[in-house]
């Protein structure tokens, strides 16, 4: 995800860089848990339709 981030800031001339393993580390956590919530929110409208 971090790798698709830093190609999309590239065409868009957005500088994006991770300084070190606990920048990288933090940035994993928090888009797991975005990720997490997103599909709970994901499963729960699914489960909705049913």
């Amino acid at each position: 995800m971090l790798l698709l981030t830093g190609w999309l800031a590239g065409l868009l001339n957005v500088d994006f860089q991770v300084d070190g393993f606990g920048p990288a580390f933090l940035g994993a956590v928090v888009i797991s848990f975005v990720s997490f919530l997103l599909s709970l929110f994901i499963s729960a409208e699914k489960d909705d339709k049913d």
